[in-house]
């Protein structure tokens, strides 16, 4: 799909990145609602594998080419690629780990499923 107007780029390394990114929260399903304790459930109700593939298809069309997301919405992304040809790139999240070993693992995880960056969460 042909972007309608491009948004100025920067670069990291190699990377074009969008300057404007898709926030991950709500395809993930959190959202900040203090003592509204239903807003996860709505915001994950509302965002179906459908609304979110619709979500990213128009970013893109728009050109935020860049979506910053948690480990756990990897799947959803990888799906949209394979089904949409869709190139949204990724900077995901790795949070901290005691265990070093599973650290490792994970970010080989992330890294073959085709995150384009990977950031440390400090906890």
């Amino acid at each position: 799909m042909a972007a309608v107007n491009r948004l100025p780029c920067g670069r990291i390394g190699a990377v074009s990145i969008s300057r404007l990114l898709l926030g991950g929260n709500l395809i993930g399903g959190w959202g900040h609602g203090r003592d509204l304790l239903y807003i996860s459930s709505l915001i994950k109700a509302y965002n179906t594998e459908g609304k979110i593939f619709q979500t990213l298809a128009l970013a893109e069309q728009y050109g935020i080419n860049t979506i910053q997301i948690d480990p756990v919405s990897v799947g959803v992304l990888m799906k949209y690629r394979r089904e949409y040809q869709g190139k949204m790139q990724t900077i995901v999240c790795v949070p901290a780990e005691v265990n070093i070993a599973k650290m490792r693992d994970r970010i080989k995880y992330l890294v073959d499923t085709g995150a384009t960056c990977l950031y440390a969460q400090g906890d």
